[in-house]
């Protein structure tokens, strides 16, 4: 199968919850967006707006509903009129189970080594947090057609490549709808989003104007797209003429004393295992599922699901904290057990 003639998925399945109904399968249901947006509005806030940053869809799902109303126009609609046409993009759909959709391929889930049809999804419960078709050849004439300013004036781009800086006066690495980073000393402009059975990545680099997109119809059970993400970094890393990171051997004796739980705070931690000879990490409440730890020296290994290192710090003999290293920041996390 061809990975650039895909008609796949490019991003997002939401991650609300529908409180309002209470039925097996509720995702495959259309929900009104009020009614969604009604669930919403139940939920406790997870933070103060503004004193930190975390990924919702429920907030993009939020703003394709204001434009609807502000339009006057079905999200779908709006879209092909002022993005897909004004961009020149001939592949490109908001998703619908019953139109006929050229070259739309099917959705998988990976399940250890088995793969299996993708369960459905209705699209309603999705709107502006993705619910798009497209094709790579689609992505990058959408890149283009954004940098020539055909969609967006100058000055609205360049605020959309400014990371939000929070209260504390630090910046996130998100702008608005971008994730802005630092790959090795390269400044990246990128976002990736996964749906049931879908996960694509686009990636661009803008002082060596290299953009990269990868669209994938299989996603492993549970959401994960660990696998995806470290193969998408490589393939970063390599375009801007790095070399990858080569793994070097640590005693078996040494990285037994990394293995433990390590915490933020009392609602975040890493778990640390050792399994088959090579350090795993895993973090339940930021959804990172188990993922390996490629060592690069004694103390310091990457993650490369994520792109970040992380660095074990021993005060004498005794490991007491790690540190994650991640786009120009640092993480610190107590040893509890």
């Amino acid at each position: 199968m061809n990975i650039e003639n895909l008609l796949t998925h490019t991003s997002g399945i939401a991650d609300y919850e529908v409180v309002d109904i209470h039925v097996p399968d509720a995702i495959r249901i259309d929900v009104p967006a009020k009614q969604l947006i009604d669930s919403l509005e139940r939920l406790p806030l997870e933070f103060i707006p503004g004193s930190t940053y975390r990924y919702s869809n429920s907030n993009y799902f939020l703003l394709g509903y204001i434009l609807e109303r502000v339009s006057g126009k079905s999200y779908k609609d709006y879209l092909s009129e002022n993005l897909f046409k004004p961009a020149g993009l001939s592949a490109t759909y908001y998703d619908s189970p019953t139109e006929i959709i050229p070259n739309r391929v099917n959705g998988y889930s990976k399940c250890q080594q088995h793969y299996f049809n993708a369960d459905y999804i209705s699209m309603t419960q999705v709107l502006g947090a993705g619910a798009l078709l497209s094709t790579v050849e689609d992505l990058y004439q959408w890149h283009q057609g954004l940098y020539a300013y055909k969609l967006v004036k100058k000055e609205t781009l360049e605020k959309a490549f400014t990371p939000f800086k929070l209260a504390d006066g630090k910046l996130s690495e998100y702008g608005y709808g971008w994730f802005i980073k630092n790959r090795s000393g390269s400044k990246s402009i990128e976002h990736s989003g996964g749906i049931d059975g879908f996960q694509s990545d686009e990636i661009y680099f803008p002082q060596q104007d290299i953009f990269i997109a990868t669209l994938y119809n299989s996603l492993n059970e549970g959401g994960s797209d660990v696998g995806f993400m470290a193969l998408d970094n490589d393939i970063a890393t390599l375009s801007v003429g790095k070399h990858l990171d080569r793994e070097v051997s640590v005693d078996t004796a040494l990285l037994k004393q990394f293995v433990g739980v390590y915490e933020t705070d009392p609602k975040h931690a890493a778990i640390i295992t050792l399994e088959n000879g090579q350090l795993r990490m895993e973090a339940k409440a930021g959804g990172l599922p188990k993922s390996p730890l490629v060592a690069k020296c004694e103390n310091i290994f990457l993650l490369k699901a994520i792109g970040a290192e992380i660095e074990f710090v021993r005060d004498k003999n005794k490991v007491i904290q790690l540190i994650v290293h991640f786009n120009g920041q640092n993480q610190v996390a107590k040893k509890v057990k």
